[in-house]
């Protein structure tokens, strides 16, 4: 890296470890990265090197920070690039991270995926998850507590066949169906036992552990599997009006490629 001073040739190119002909000959690519002045004193010749270059960025992170209106970072850009591909094809909300893995070329674990998510919702390209409101909420006949916070998410709601691991989206009535079920098997379950435990806390734990094992057994006996939700993974529309002629583009260079390789051989 240069420094931000003035230099004659021979510095310039002891400092750029080329030869003062291969620099003559190529000064424009040694200095690509330099904003710079060249200055002619008699037969000699200085360059003023006052600032640097800014990489020239591509144009899907160039979309990607007009969507978040600031600048964007990835981990690996062809990563991000295929991952909302991905996204932008088709609807992964129900989908864990290990599943939406397997589908990306060269496949990626299920941390790597959720890092990427959280990127996406940082910058705007998925929906941001919103902070819970504190408010509580109580069955007005016996004092239950019901919840201590308020959702402002929108999430979508789907069952899990927990033996196959299959995937299907429900009504957010069906969702809450299931999880009233769930809680009355798991209360009946454990009513009469905790009473046998006589206070010792492993047993409470075990007995706990038992009651929603077999709460869940029956969910899944009586629904086809145990309930679930998840915020989407459905790309902004400003996402996906800017990526929609990006990947359209994308998706032409590659057929052009395939046609000319077909004519080719």
């Amino acid at each position: 890296m240069l420094e931000l001073k003035t230099y004659d040739t021979k510095e310039l190119c002891e400092a750029l470890n080329v030869k003062i002909t291969s620099f003559k000959t190529h000064k424009e690519k040694f200095l690509k990265d330099y904003d710079y002045v060249e200055m002619k004193t008699g037969r000699s010749k200085s360059y003023q090197i006052f600032s640097y270059k800014e990489p020239e960025k591509s144009e899907f992170i160039q979309l990607c920070e007009q969507i978040a209106g600031r600048e964007v970072k990835f981990p690996k850009e062809e990563t991000a690039e295929k991952l909302i591909k991905l996204l932008f094809e088709d609807d992964w909300t129900i989908e864990n991270c290990d599943n939406i893995g397997w589908e990306v070329p060269n496949r990626l674990e299920r941390h790597t995926v959720g890092k990427y998510i959280e990127l996406f919702r940082e910058y705007k390209i998925l929906p941001k998850k919103k902070e819970l409101i504190e408010r509580h909420s109580f069955d007005t006949e016996t004092g239950e507590l019901f919840s201590k916070f308020i959702d402002p998410n929108k999430y979508t709601y789907y069952k899990v066949f927990t033996s196959t691991e299959m995937r299907e989206e429900i009504t957010k009535e069906e969702w809450l169906e299931m999880h009233s079920f769930i809680r009355e098997i798991y209360e009946e379950n454990i009513v009469d036992q905790l009473e046998l435990c006589k206070g010792n806390p492993e047993a409470i734990k075990e007995v706990k552990k038992f009651a929603r094992a077999e709460a869940h057994k029956a969910c899944v006996y009586e629904y086809g599997g145990v309930p679930r939700k998840s915020i989407s993974k459905a790309l902004t529309k400003e996402a996906y009006n800017l990526f929609s002629n990006y990947f359209k583009k994308d998706d032409a260079t590659d057929n052009l490629e395939t046609t000319k390789n077909i004519l080719d051989t």
